[in-house]
């Protein structure tokens, strides 16, 4: 009875650790920016329209969906540049990283080359 319970009680705390979701390259790209520069994006994205939270620079879902918005947005209104692909921790790291640097403005706000002719 006790051997059951104790592997029953193993496989309970077990199960759970593997079953945690994948984390999301977004996220995570979002998360190990600095304070200052996830507040960076969250303005961003907010003078955008793509983000109505706070400006805390707290990781969140809300934040990671208004990630995942913007990318497609960026790409919806023209960004020819290198491939976006912010299923991968280096493209997640690299599209934050244009976010905090100001290179995707112009398509965040809707200025990309879908306003040229």
């Amino acid at each position: 009875m006790f051997r059951r319970s104790f592997l029953s009680l193993i496989t309970v705390l077990l199960i759970p650790t593997g079953l945690m979701a994948a984390s999301n390259p977004l996220a995570d790209a979002f998360a190990a920016l600095t304070a200052e520069q996830r507040q960076t994006v969250l303005a961003e994205m907010q003078t955008g329209g793509l983000y109505d939270g706070a400006l805390d620079a707290s990781p969140s879902d809300e934040v990671t969906t208004a990630l995942q918005l913007t990318a497609e947005t960026v790409v919806a209104n023209g960004y020819e540049g290198p491939k976006l692909d912010v299923t991968t921790a280096a493209g997640a790291t690299a599209f934050v990283a244009a976010i905090v640097s100001g290179d995707m403005a112009k398509w965040i706000y809707g200025e990309g080359e879908e306003m040229d002719g």
